[in-house]
């Protein structure tokens, strides 16, 4: 599965692709034609990755509603991911995270590849998208507002986002 922007290219991660960059992350960079980022995967993302792919193998997880990984569209730098996390499976509804590697900040990827998924979901069955954000992480607030969610709440230091399906997606 994949999704092209005009800038990104957003690559759903397949068991193979997850259990590559599990086992041996320059590998994953090599056989993806990607330069090798050592910022990348973030700890969470690499905890992340084998309960995804069990859930995969069990047909338990639908494809696409996991973690998927961005990519420049025309050069060979890694910048991220994004992807739904794994507790959020409530129907018709999930919560998508983000993260993009420090060299790539502040250049508007974050907020393409949440708009490109998010159009995604909602051309799916989805209704209904969450995110967490900390109250103190500018970027990633000014990510979500710009992407359309809402606050909805907020949990100690962490703010609650929600954006709708309309009617017309």
């Amino acid at each position: 599965m994949n999704i092209e922007t005009e800038r990104l290219h957003i690559r759903a991660f397949t068991i193979e692709d997850a259990q590559l960059l599990i086992k041996n992350k320059r590998k994953f960079f090599l056989e993806k034609d990607v330069r090798y980022n050592e910022d990348w995967p973030s700890d969470g993302l690499l905890a992340w990755l084998p309960l995804y792919t069990e859930s995969l193998a069990e047909d338990c997880q639908e494809p696409g509603f996991g973690p998927w990984y961005i990519t420049m569209r025309f050069s060979p730098v890694l910048i991220g991911d994004v992807g739904f996390n794994p507790v959020s499976n409530h129907e018709g509804q999930r919560e998508i995270s983000y993260s993009v590697v420090a060299a790539e900040q502040g250049k508007g990827y974050a907020q393409e590849a949440v708009s490109a998924l998010t159009a995604w979901a909602f051309n799916q069955h989805i209704s209904l998208i969450t995110a967490q954000c900390d109250r103190y992480n500018t970027p990633s607030l000014r990510v979500l507002k710009k992407c359309g969610f809402r606050l909805h709440g907020k949990e100690g230091d962490i703010l609650l986002f929600k954006k709708e399906r309309n009617r017309h997606e």
